[in-house]
């Protein structure tokens, strides 16, 4: 169960994060372009 539990975070935090980048790094560029 707990492991179950352990992957499902790790899927979540993965997406949460690969959907994050994109918008940081557009953040950040915008302003040097």
């Amino acid at each position: 169960m707990s492991e179950m539990m352990t992957s499902t975070s790790r899927d979540m935090v993965l997406t949460f994060v690969n959907s994050l980048v994109p918008t940081v790094r557009k953040a950040l560029c915008d302003p040097l372009a």
